[in-house]
């Protein structure tokens, strides 16, 4: 309460020294002033803790309106002080530029938010923006502001009857036209570029519904500025401009839902973003001077305040740069797993002995290309590191691609491309307005769907080692047969089996980062085959490519359409395998102890050091040796799904806040059929009353 007194104090002087001609304030100094006591009351209010900051800043807001209730004075003298500064300072950026994108592009703007966070801009005087971001200056503002309830901020504001006269009434009334005219030629504009037309090629300029907006919102401002005419717009008026605006952002769903067919890409991405706010904003500021009870209006501009306050304080996040246009453009990204993923779940016996079959043929290439690493390991030293590492990434790169074309399985692949099936699901679960039916996905649907990813995933690890360990040992010893020497010396076959240790060695620290590169191959695979629609690769190789004279037509037909079908998938492996073979001699390069494994090539390696120490290595070695390839597959795939369930539920703007309940689900369905998550068999009947799949 003391502090709330010597603001009030101050505010007195203020106004006794302006009505003073001897006091020396010029209209420079004065508004510097204003400006000065409006940030001292902020800061009364603006909690000192991040503790209980709702209670703090409402209970803080309550004694102002308890001072201002009770002195008339200081509530005239507040209300003249926040009235000057809004009258005295442009609030046309407000409207239409914070919490909406620039022009500059992506990674203009993102290089712009880098430098202002490091050296801040000069803000222009006169504007109320300048003044918001001047008097809310700490980034975490927002966070008190937002806690106190609406009402609250209602009853300030009705306390102090702000905005109540006509001079005041007039100038936002103004200034809120001009915003509309302002926000609906930026939309204009975006919904003309040549990236949004070539996505709706039924929409030219003529017919454009953003260029029929423009023209009926002139008409509307005009009309409303024009006191000769003495007449207010209907609601005739406001409803014919909200079908268009409706049929503009029908447009935008338009682009939304033909992704798939035409591909997405960062630049349209930002301008969707851009012409989506432009239109949300216009939609506001119509809302505001829309004839309406002086409650309903005041519940509108604090809904406004708090939006502005937050937008202001994150105005340099390149958090949120990255997350508001890399969310929709991952969708597309993942769409690919998705629809991938649905082959790496085993719904019935059929499809997961199919599974296992896939698997032990990648577990089958996988030991040649662990003994042709073997082989290249020989040359380290001798060799250049960049040479190193192109050896080593071509083995992976080659074999994985080998692997996709013989249609087998890396087990560790299926969580990256699984894991979007999931958000597929709780996508689904979202829409469902019923309890019941949003209960029913919860509760069936997904700890169904999870526990045949999770056999799935536990049969493809098992073909693959299975299929690598004898295969390994064997081609081992047909090498020594065949070329009348061991394939590595026994130190070499020692350290490939001190790798795998879990304890003596960094191998689960090295299986993480394999998981990163697994996840990081996924959405690679996602994003060329969202390229390939957005750049309609296969029709451009039909009409121009110089295949098109060298192979018979039912040929080059063939070949499109597996370019078309395998373009991400073969960038996917090709991708992987660079990662996973450069890790170690990057890690040398620059000083630091990093590698990667991973468990198909774990079993290899045990097999062959197995095989060259001739039967001697020690029980304990063995099964330590095997615990670590068991552990390297588990981070393997825990680091590879965690992530991809991250980024596919980013894409969705969905969260995970049912974990603990499926969690508890999945648990529940363990204890009753634990064989269930391993074998074909029917999933266990949580719910008798609901049908559960098999």
């Amino acid at each position: 309460m003391q502090n709330l007194s010597t603001f009030f104090n101050s505010l007195q002087d203020f106004y006794q020294d302006l009505s003073n001609p001897h006091s020396g304030l010029d209209t420079k100094l004065a508004q510097e002033r204003r400006i000065f006591l409006l940030k001292n009351l902020v800061s009364i209010i603006r909690p000192r803790t991040f503790s209980n900051i709702r209670k703090i800043a409402e209970q803080k807001l309550q004694e102002l309106i308890q001072v201002i209730q009770q002195d008339t004075q200081s509530r005239n003298n507040l209300k003249k002080l926040i009235e000057e500064i809004c009258l005295q300072n442009n609030p046309l950026l407000v409207f239409t530029e914070v919490g909406i994108m620039s022009s500059k592009g992506f990674w203009a703007e993102a290089y712009e938010k880098f430098s202002y966070k490091i050296l801040p801009p000069l803000h222009r005087e006169g504007e109320l923006r300048t003044v918001i971001n001047e008097i809310f200056y700490k980034k975490n503002d927002y966070q008190w502001v937002n806690s106190i309830s609406n009402e609250l901020w209602i009853e300030l504001a009705q306390t102090l009857h702000l905005f109540d006269s006509q001079e005041v009434k007039k100038y936002f009334l103004n200034e809120m036209l001009n915003a509309i005219v302002v926000l609906a030629q930026k939309a204009t504009s975006l919904g003309l570029e040549p990236e949004i037309i070539e996505k709706l090629p039924d929409m030219d300029d003529l017919n454009s519904p953003f260029l029929s907006m423009l023209i009926e919102i002139t008409k509307f401002v005009e009309k409303y500025k024009d006191v000769t005419t003495r007449q207010m717009p209907s609601d005739e008026d406001y409803k014919h401009i909200w079908v268009l605006l409706q049929q503009c952002e029908d447009s935008i769903a338009r682009l939304h839902k033909d992704r798939e067919k035409y591909g997405i890409s960062l630049r349209i991405t930002y301008f969707i973003l851009r012409l989506t706010q432009n239109i949300e904003r216009l939609k506001k500021i119509l809302l505001f001077i829309r004839p309406n009870s002086e409650e309903a209006n005041l519940q509108k501009i604090i809904f406004f305040f708090k939006e502005i306050v937050w937008a202001e304080n994150k105005k340099y996040s390149l958090t949120k740069h990255f997350s508001d246009n890399l969310s929709f453009l991952a969708h597309k990204v993942v769409e690919h797993t998705a629809k991938t993923g649905e082959h790496y779940i085993a719904n019935n016996s059929k499809e997961y002995y199919d599974l296992l079959k896939k698997a032990l043929g990648g577990g089958f290439i996988v030991a040649f290309l662990c003994i042709f690493k073997a082989r290249i390991s020989l040359v380290e030293g001798q060799s250049p590191p960049l040479i190193m590492a192109l050896l080593y990434s071509l083995n992976y790169s080659l074999g994985f691609i080998l692997i996709h074309i013989f249609h087998f399985t890396l087990a560790t692949k299926q969580p990256a491309m699984t894991a979007s099936t999931i958000a597929d699901i709780l996508d689904e679960w979202r829409k469902f307005k019923n309890p019941k039916s949003k209960e029913r996905v919860l509760n069936e649907q997904l700890p169904s769907t999870l526990i045949k990813m999770i056999r799935s995933q536990f049969i493809s690890l098992t073909g693959n080692v299975l299929a690598v360990i004898p295969t390994a040992f064997f081609l081992t010893t047909g090498y020594f047969w065949l070329f009348e020497s061991e394939l590595v010396g026994i130190q070499k076959a020692e350290k490939l089996a001190t790798e795998l240790s879990p304890w003596a060695s960094l191998s689960l620290p090295f299986a993480a980062i394999a998981g990163v590169y697994l996840m990081a191959a996924g959405l690679i695979a996602g994003y060329y085959d969202n390229q390939v629609v957005y750049n309609n690769i296969p029709e451009r190789i039909r009409r121009y490519s110089i295949f098109r004279k060298i192979l018979p037509p039912k040929i080059f037909e063939k070949f499109i359409a597996y370019i078309e079908k395998n373009t991400g998938a073969l960038a996917g492996n090709f991708f992987l395998g660079i990662f996973l073979g450069s890790t170690s001699t990057i890690g040398k390069i620059i000083g630091i102890n990093v590698d990667i494994r991973h468990v198909t090539f774990a079993g290899g390696n045990f097999a062959i050091s197995y095989n060259l120490q001739h039967g001697q290595m020690p029980t304990a070695v063995v099964l330590e040796t095997l615990l670590g390839v068991f552990l390297i597959g588990l981070v393997n795939v825990t680091v590879s799904f965690g992530l991809s369930v991250i980024v596919a539920l980013k894409s969705r703007n969905l969260t995970f806040y049912e974990t603990g309940k499926i969690i508890q689900i999945l648990l529940k369905a363990f204890l009753k059929k634990p064989l269930a998550f391993f074998l074909p068999l029917p999933i266990p009947n949580l719910f008798p009353d609901e049908k559960k799949d098999t």
